[in-house]
């Protein structure tokens, strides 16, 4: 992640992981996101969180919320999806 994300440094890559995936974890159904947790490695899985509400939003607003949360631009958060889908 951190090399074909173009991030910095390992922690860089974890604060990245983590905020996509807590992010995708609020717009899939619980169940879904402890699926999805299931087929990651446990030190990743943890970041797909469960919450009470889901929220459905766009693919736009999905990359802005990532975009705030992690202060990244809109290039490198899209960058950072299309990595870990590749993963």
């Amino acid at each position: 992640m951190q090399n074909r994300g173009q991030l910095s440094s390992s922690e860089d890559a974890v604060t990245a992981t983590r905020i996509t995936l807590e992010t995708l974890s609020q717009r899939i159904e619980p169940g879904q996101a402890e699926n999805l947790a299931a087929q990651l490695p446990k030190e990743v899985g943890i970041f797909l969180t469960d919450v009470d509400t889901v929220e459905r939003f766009e693919w736009d607003e999905f990359i802005d919320q990532i975009v705030e949360k992690g202060n990244y631009s809109p290039r490198t958060s899209k960058q950072m999806l299309f990595t870990m889908r590749g993963s």
